[in-house]
């Protein structure tokens, strides 16, 4: 019996140690009430989301909508509906981690683990479906994607002589060249070749983070990456940037093991991405200088044991590098000297700061600025730093010194910084980012930073989508009516120059009918292009192009039609056309004057036009 009692009362003292305080009942009810209130709000987001299911209650939201809204209800029909399957995410989600199911999955740490490896793999699909519903909607292209094209028919030999008188590395466009003759030269497929890096960057950021740091900072990097602008932009842009940029976060990953695991193959992988990235951008090869600079002071400061394999790995990537140094210098000599951005708005050093973080509206970067500085609150802020987070520190830092030397050399030498240029150092960032991220330890707000990505990033894809379809929508009908022409018409660009004087129109025309035309005769006067070696460049790339000055004879094109290109916003060259002469099309891409296409008549009238026209608008005269 005493036995019994010394029992009790020891459950009875239990009880007492364990009954909550008054403060933990208060805590516990106002999350019993913030339980409640975000669930009833998540049933209700998912009640007004589904009133798009149903077609009659949907037509007359976007006949209202409609009304106080220029645009047609076309376009608020996949706009909404963006915005209805975001919502639906969303309330979701929000209703799944207000219920103790949420509670207890995240106990079963394999099924947890099972799950955030679904969840990470399933945001590396979701990217590539992506890519690829871009590549298939966007059929047009644009100036650069039309010399890109253009490069790639050459021959090997043909291309490396070509980009030595240009300002770009040759290694994108040989590898573009051999997957153009394995797959042929669509749009599709050489835009969807751009496609493939950034959704390598992607896997082998998830899967690093997810080795070496975690699996919720994957999936952040992950959801990150889905909702940045530039990466849904060049990841079906037929430029090198996709391919500069896994090219460096491979340099980054390979230093890590490197250093890691000691293995040789690392180090090698490390000497090999260094060059590799060097031949493919030239802010990319400064992005990984910078970083082999870091890696050799942290070297030869805390690690002094692999200073040597540090230093063989830069001497030989200088040694794979060299044939192409003095090209290099001989680009940024002739660049600085007249280049094409001068006071153009992508050169503008706090847009090119800025162009990292951009989502596809103003709501959607101040979202991914504050994550930034977060995680750099939360790196200033940790008392013993790992050596992961020295690392990510470093990355970010890359990108910050690119930065600032890229800046300093727009005020004192030329203006050489575009926006886009620091694409490539986009994956550093985020990975930063994703490490660092203070939400990591809250496994709740985690899952709504997450999805508040994905849903952002549904609904940026629904504004990008509409200017792509368009884009497309032209390209296809300027290039039935190009085609149409006939092969034996004459091109003739009306206005002289594609770069340095503002009318990009024409370039973005020109550069587009080589493409789509390239047998037919092009005439242009000889300031075709700024530079150090602008028409011998042109003349490698367009051997078919012919030069004319205020000579112009085309007798030989007696009683043949011309297709007479001219920008819409040059008002003068428009007023002294022929009214006669009407225009197919005008075709404008991503920022590009307006060009207008003239099917003109006979050939001796279009030589009289041209000289009236060119001897009273070229910059010669």
């Amino acid at each position: 019996m005493v036995k019994q009692k010394g029992n009790d009362m020891e459950t009875k003292e239990g009880e007492q140690q364990k009954a909550p305080s008054a403060d933990s009942q208060t805590s516990g009810f106002l999350r019993g009430k913030t339980l409640l209130y975000g669930q009833w709000v998540s049933i209700a987001g998912v009640l007004v989301s589904t009133v798009f299911i149903f077609p009659q209650a949907r037509e007359w939201l976007l006949g209202t909508v409609a009304r106080f809204h220029k645009l047609s209800p076309e376009f608020w029909r996949e706009r909404l509906l963006l915005w209805a399957v975001a919502l639906v995410g969303v309330s979701a989600v929000a209703l799944f981690t207000t219920t103790p199911w949420f509670d207890a999955i995240a106990a079963r740490k394999k099924l947890a683990d099972r799950l955030l490896t679904g969840v990470g793999w399933g945001l590396v699909v979701l990217f590539l479906v992506r890519g690829i519903y871009f590549t298939s909607v966007d059929a047009s292209v644009w100036l650069d994607e039309g010399f890109s094209l253009l490069t790639a028919r050459l021959s090997w030999v043909e291309i490396l002589e070509t980009q030595a008188l240009d300002v770009h590395p040759p290694l994108y466009f040989l590898l573009l060249k051999l997957f153009t003759l394995l797959f042929g030269e669509s749009v599709f497929a050489v835009k969807l070749f751009s496609v493939v890096p950034m959704v390598l960057a992607l896997s082998a950021g998830w899967l690093f983070l997810s080795k070496e740091f975690s699996k919720k900072s994957g999936i952040l990097f992950a959801s990150c990456f889905f909702v940045l602008l530039p990466t849904a932009h060049y990841s079906v842009e037929m430029r090198m940037y996709s391919w500069a940029l896994f090219f460096v976060m491979m340099t980054a990953i390979s230093a890590w093991f490197a250093v890691r695991t000691d293995k040789v193959s690392w180090w090698v992988s490390f000497s090999v991405f260094l060059a590799v990235t060097a031949y493919t951008h030239h802010y990319a090869a400064a992005v990984v200088a910078v970083g082999g600079g870091i890696f050799f002071i942290h070297t030869l400061v805390w690690d002094r044991g692999k200073i040597r394999k540090v230093v063989l790995c830069g001497v030989a990537a200088l040694a794979l590098y060299s044939p192409w140094i003095r090209v290099v210098t001989g680009a940024f000599s002739g660049a600085s000297e007249n280049f094409w951005i001068g006071n153009s708005a992508e050169g503008n050093p706090l847009n090119c700061l800025l162009f990292d973080f951009r989502g596809s509206n103003i709501v959607f970067t101040g979202f991914l600025l504050l994550n930034f500085f977060a995680a750099l609150f939360a790196f200033a802020t940790v008392k013993k730093r790992s050596a992961g987070d020295v690392f990510v520190s470093y990355g970010l830092l890359c990108f910050f010194a690119v930065y600032v030397v890229s800046v300093c050399v727009v005020i004192f030498v030329s203006p050489l910084l575009a926006d886009r240029y620091l694409v490539p150092a986009l994956g550093l960032i985020w990975l930063f980012v994703a490490a660092e991220h203070p939400a990591l330890r809250n496994a709740r707000y985690l899952v709504v930073l997450c999805v508040a990505c994905l849903a952002a990033g549904f609904v940026s894809m629904g504004e990008i989508l509409d200017v792509k379809r368009e884009d497309g929508k032209k390209y296809i009908r300027f290039e039935k009516e190009l085609s149409g022409a006939g092969d034996s018409a004459a091109v003739l660009v009306v206005f002289p120059t594609i770069m340095g004087d503002g009318s990009k129109g024409v370039g973005h025309c020109f550069s587009v009918i080589s493409y789509v035309l390239p047998r037919k005769p092009f005439y242009l006067p000889p300031n075709v292009l700024a530079g150090r070696h602008g028409r011998e460049w042109l003349k490698h790339l367009i051997p078919e192009v012919d030069y004319y000055d205020e000579t112009l004879n085309l007798t030989r094109f007696s009683g043949k039609k011309a297709l007479v290109f001219v920008p819409s916003k040059d008002r003068k060259a428009k007023e002294k056309i022929p009214k006669e002469w009407l225009p197919l099309t005008r075709f404008s891409h991503r920022g590009a004057d307006d060009c207008d296409v003239y099917l003109a008549g006979d050939a001796a009238e279009v030589e009289r036009v041209y000289k009236r026209i060119y001897v009273q608008t070229s910059p010669v005269n």
